[in-house]
């Protein structure tokens, strides 16, 4: 059946079957709405302690706001967004097709898909957990949400922290991260192809380039890691990074087996290791300062040997 404008009490449950809709019910403390696959939510409220739940294929459209709970379904189509408030619990939504996922401070999304044209977007104070970006997919969060679990990026990501033990984001092929910290044992990883810029490894945080991986301007602050692997790349242009080791089995390798810091025209490396790998210092104003060498690893100025440019490049008070 269809259902418009209809309150749920407590202890009532309303079925919505394939090809029927809910159009803007209100569940109260203690209701629920279940729609079945090809069934539609068009907006509503789900007040606290009021669940929705949805079947695979069950479809969200209009602006639902939830306060209890939100389970399944896919959010699709301009204007169609899902947003949790304060207390709200978010589990297992996909967005596609213009479609969007708001999570506001206090409310947390578990097990989130955002596929190509859907978006996620975690507001001061929200929390998500886990989760899939895939390409053409978006993941927008405020420096001061944060992110937990074990969230899988191919798409686009910007902003939030990530933080707690087994908190990790894995950047995959094509995926475009930026300012995006850890901290508190919280990671980010980098596989082949993926990419990441202006990052900040907070206290206690991680940030790993992986073989194939490429990160930008990434920032060590007190307490934190940055580990360029071999084959990995560290690039610092028109810019500041500091505190990466690129890690490797030293001079002689092949690039893949060699993890490298590039700091080109304009950018400055503050306190960049070499500890089997490779940092070159070339082009206009680029510079290196307190740089440390060491097991085999090397540092060349006025020269990178993964381009044969050559010209420009300052280097002060390195160590070995």
């Amino acid at each position: 059946m269809n259902i418009y404008d209809r309150a749920i009490s407590n202890g009532q449950t309303i079925v919505i079957s394939s090809g029927e809709l809910a159009s803007n019910p209100v569940i109260n403390s203690g209701g629920s709405l279940s729609v079945s696959s090809g069934g539609t939510l068009s907006g509503g409220t789900a007040l606290t302690g009021g669940a929705i739940g949805l079947a695979a294929g069950g479809l969200i459209a209009g602006q639902p706001i939830i306060y209890g709970a939100l389970s399944g379904g896919t959010v699709t189509g301009a204007f169609s967004v899902v947003t949790g408030r304060a207390g709200a619990d978010l589990r297992n939504i996909t967005a596609v097709s213009q479609g969007g996922i708001y999570v506001s401070s206090g409310a947390t999304l578990t097990g989130a898909t955002a596929m190509s044209g859907g978006s996620i977007y975690l507001f001061s104070g929200g929390l998500m957990s886990g989760g899939t970006v895939f390409a053409g997919g978006t993941l927008m969060a405020n420096s001061a949400s944060l992110i937990s679990g074990q969230p899988d990026i191919y798409g686009g990501m910007k902003g939030g922290t990530v933080s707690g033990p087994f908190a990790v984001v894995t950047g995959q092929a094509g995926a475009d991260i930026r300012n995006v910290t850890t901290i508190s044992q919280g990671g980010i990883y980098l596989n082949s192809g993926a990419r990441l810029s202006n990052a900040v490894a907070g206290a206690g945080g991680t940030i790993h380039v992986f073989s194939g991986g490429s990160s930008f301007n990434t920032v060590r602050q007190a307490d934190g890691y940055i580990g360029i692997r071999s084959g990995g790349t560290e690039t610092v242009t028109s810019g500041i990074g500091s505190g990466a080791t690129a890690l490797g089995m030293g001079r002689g390798g092949t690039p893949s087996q060699i993890g490298a810091i590039l700091i080109g025209s304009g950018g400055t490396g503050i306190d960049e290791t070499a500890d089997g790998g490779y940092i070159a210092v070339q082009g206009v104003g680029a510079a290196s300062i307190n740089a440390i060498i060491k097991n085999r690893g090397w540092q060349d100025v006025g020269f990178n040997n993964r381009t044969n440019a050559a010209g420009g490049g300052v280097l002060l008070q390195a160590q070995r």
